[in-house]
């Protein structure tokens, strides 16, 4: 790949904003949604990892004297917490948890889960957790997004024997 997206993708992605979808069946408005969910996981996961190549080369730092979450939040007019956020996750996905980032490129998770594993993925239990990905992502799978989280809750608590992290308190789903 080059600079930029495949301009058949972009073309493909501007259409699909304008189509009038009032016109769909209810079948065809079901599959719309789905295939729109299934590519935003693509983009998430290709945004991911140019965000956190990004960052690992300090781009943004040297260049334009910002973090890249600042960069990405100025040029795109969006929330710096969110953007920063967006980058600590896209880093996290590459350096601690590839398994994670394959489930994520593949469809087998969202970003949803993605960013719920890593805010649990706390210092005491960030490796153990990794351990049990495996099962993590096969439950995703399976489960809806609220039990899927309160799995994920259940195992850190027993996972975190010194009980810092307190995933109760945490946002639910």
């Amino acid at each position: 790949g080059g600079s930029s997206l495949d301009p058949a993708v972009s073309r493909g992605l501007a259409a699909a904003a304008r189509d009038d979808v009032g016109v769909l069946s209810d079948d065809d408005l079901l599959g719309r949604v789905l295939e729109l969910e299934a590519a935003v996981v693509q983009l998430d996961a290709a945004r991911a990892h140019a965000l956190a190549e990004l960052d690992s080369r300090n781009v943004c730092d040297e260049h334009l004297g910002l973090r890249t979450g600042a960069w990405v939040a100025n040029a795109t007019r969006t929330p710096h917490p969110n953007a920063k956020h967006r980058v600590a996750v896209a880093v996290r996905l590459r350096d601690e948890f590839p398994l994670l980032d394959a489930a994520l490129v593949a469809g087998r998770v969202s970003w949803f889960h993605c960013e719920t594993f890593c805010h649990a993925a706390g210092p005491r239990v960030a490796d153990l957790l990794a351990t049990l990905l495996p099962e993590l992502i096969d439950l995703a799978e399976t489960l809806p997004f609220g039990p899927w989280h309160r799995e994920l809750r259940r195992v850190v608590r027993r996972l975190d024997v010194d009980a810092g992290y307190a995933p109760d308190r945490a946002e639910t789903a």
